[in-house]
């Protein structure tokens, strides 16, 4: 857009005779014109490429990832809090889907060591991101049939993971790791020649922004997303709300209109 801004300007230079020559000419177009230019918290999976990601799971051998990425899809849960769910948290009766904590990498300290970020780590369960991360969340028949096809496989093939207390263990049924998971993601994306920037974070993204799209007020979206504050849905999100108001403000303009017509001349 910038590039073709500035060789109209300058075509406009030349006309004028400000300029000798067209310096524009050597000037070309980048190589690929899809460059993403949103931060990393702006990116969201399009309804069709959410769509091509879950189709393309389904078909894998093992429904470890399709259930992970459908209740990513359909719950706006962060990873870690899924690596965290156990199974009495899924509540086929109700519908509802409690989480109350998450897998995180704590400093493993001794007696002879002070407590730094860049020391050694244990990856234990504990606490969400903030007390606001305990939430409730329901889930419909749709996402329970798939948890529940997910249960079964691990019932039929592996006693050990069906025997966790964690709805999604490791294959020595304890905590799976973060790195496990994003390496087993980017293993299917290239299986599918899905783009390389597709995140396991993107679907909680997608998530909030249709939330926002079905108009849902601020209020339960920040309950729904579990974030302490609404300053984070706000600043991540405000895209989406620069489109809702917008709309919001052609809407009221145009009752206005309506409503006084003898100010205006419609025609």
């Amino acid at each position: 857009m910038i590039r073709l801004v500035m060789k109209k300007m300058v075509d406009m230079a030349v006309e004028d005779e400000l300029i000798s020559k067209n310096v524009a000419k050597k000037v070309y177009s980048p190589k690929s014109k899809k460059i993403d230019i949103r931060s990393e918290d702006e990116k969201i999976y399009l309804k069709k490429q959410l769509a091509d990601i879950l189709c393309l799971a389904k078909e894998e051998k093992d429904p470890q990832l399709f259930t992970i990425l459908t209740l990513l899809a359909f719950s706006g849960i962060r990873p870690g809090e899924l690596r965290g769910l156990e199974k009495e948290d899924v509540h086929f009766d109700t519908k509802k889907l409690t989480i109350r904590q998450a897998a995180t990498n704590e400093p493993k300290l001794n007696s002879h060591q002070a407590l730094s970020s860049k020391g050694p780590r244990k990856l234990v369960i504990g606490l969400t991101k903030s007390p606001s991360g305990v939430r409730t969340l329901y889930l419909g028949d749709e996402i329970l049939a798939v948890i529940q096809n997910w249960l079964n496989y691990l019932k039929a093939k592996s006693l050990v993971q069906f025997e966790s207390k964690l709805l999604f263990p490791n294959t020595k049924g304890g905590i799976l790791r973060e790195d496990v998971l994003i390496k087993k993601f980017n293993r299917f994306k290239e299986r599918y020649g899905l783009s390389k920037y597709a995140r396991l974070y993107t679907f909680r993204h997608t998530f909030c922004t249709n939330l926002f799209h079905e108009r849902i007020d601020l209020k339960t979206v920040q309950k729904l997303m579990g974030d302490s504050t609404a300053d984070v849905i706000l600043k991540v999100y405000a895209h989406v709300m620069d489109d809702d108001t917008k709309r919001a403000g052609e809407e009221i303009n145009n009752a206005y209109v309506k409503m006084l017509p003898d100010l205006f001349d419609q025609k």
